[in-house]
């Protein structure tokens, strides 16, 4: 027990686990056509492995040797598993759904147009002067509208992703398996 409760020895799994879940979220990045979940309990099965090279060589049974293997397996697939769950949610593009969250605004840019206001003379503008102003006001109107649309646009909830895996999706490095 003593040799359980010591922290190197809680440190083997989460080392072990991490270690797991680079090699097969690397690999599966260069070969996305491979199961990754598979692929990961192969990997996680090779690194636990080790048990059959520890000092318990001399004086364990090949029986208690082939149930710590499959245990530590087992341990650092799911640590390896929890691991890539916590990268691909700390990764993600899509901000949580968590209705307490606080949702940073990032202002962008904003093209003012330049205003020239003349000095009041008394005079009324002439009607030639009014409908250029109405010719401005509703240039800029619309382009209003079309920057609101263009936000909107931008609001929307994506569309669901194609069957075949995107470009992007080829990229990200962390994903669930």
């Amino acid at each position: 027990m003593n040799e359980f409760l010591n922290p190197k020895s809680m440190l083997t799994p989460g080392v072990a686990g991490s270690l797991m879940m680079f090699l097969v979220n690397g690999i599966g990045c260069q070969f996305p056509e491979l199961p990754m979940r598979y692929m990961a309990l192969f990997m996680s099965f090779l690194i636990g492995s080790v048990v059959w090279f520890s000092e318990l060589e001399g004086r364990a049974p090949m029986i208690q040797k082939g149930i710590y293997w499959v245990l530590n397996s087992l341990v650092i697939f799911v640590v390896g598993f929890g691991t890539a769950n916590l990268a691909a949610d700390a990764t993600a593009k899509t901000p949580p759904q968590d209705p307490h969250a606080i949702h940073l605004l990032v202002p962008t840019s904003a093209y003012a147009a330049t205003i020239t206001v003349a000095a009041p003379t008394g005079n009324e503008p002439s009607q030639s002067q009014l409908n250029e102003m109405a010719a401005k006001l509703a240039k800029e109107r619309a382009e209003n509208e079309q920057l609101k649309r263009e936000l909107e646009a931008s609001k929307r909830p994506p569309a669901p992703p194609p069957s075949k895996p995107s470009q992007e999706s080829k990229q990200q490095f962390f994903k669930r398996w």
